[in-house]
């Protein structure tokens, strides 16, 4: 485990707890990590006896993989009509969990949802262009969020795409003349 990744904590009892937090600090003289976690409002050290890679834990669990574990056997007497529906548990959790971060704060610093009330195609396009320029550049975080600038980027684009689909899309009136 190094800097930037993505733990679960393991309670006394062994079981994993499904909060996930992110190693933040290197190694301190303990030889613990500083891991935030989202429930905490300061860093807390925790020595590896404690953490439990996500990546891997989610991987042994057949989580955001699209391989390993099979999902579970349905009940003999129930069915599940779902085969024509998007297979949803090919999504990553790790990269949902940071999307959720960036909507989290954007409810906080503007009102929760409001991207639903429209945003110009070009508009979130840029932005995603802008974050996603900033982490080609080799910038991790927003500098005004401290979150990924990739998590960014996908929130404005899932926007984008969202207006796309339902076809609400809201024209760029930045640039016409009046």
């Amino acid at each position: 485990m190094k800097v930037g990744d993505f733990v679960y904590f393991r309670n006394a009892a062994g079981h994993v707890l499904p909060e996930m937090g992110k190693i933040v600090g290197d190694r301190d003289e303990a030889n613990r990590f500083l891991v935030k976690w989202p429930q905490c409002r300061e860093p807390q050290h925790w020595g590896d006896a404690w953490l439990v890679d996500a990546e891997a834990h989610d991987a042994d669990r057949g989580v955001g993989t699209g391989a390993g574990a099979s999902p579970p056997a349905e009940p003999a007497a129930g069915k599940k009509h779902d085969a024509e529906k998007p297979p949803l548990d090919l999504l990553d959790a790790t990269a949902l969990l940071e999307v959720g971060r960036v909507l989290e704060f954007g409810a906080k610093k503007y009102a929760p949802n409001n991207w639903r009330a429209g945003i110009s195609r070009e508009r979130l396009i840029a932005a995603a262009l802008r974050h996603t320029l900033a982490a080609a550049s080799g910038k991790r975080n927003d500098p005004e969020s401290h979150l990924s600038h990739l998590a960014h980027a996908m929130c404005c684009l899932m926007f984008a795409l969202h207006f796309e689909v339902k076809g609400t899309e809201v024209p760029d009136t930045r640039f016409k003349k009046p």
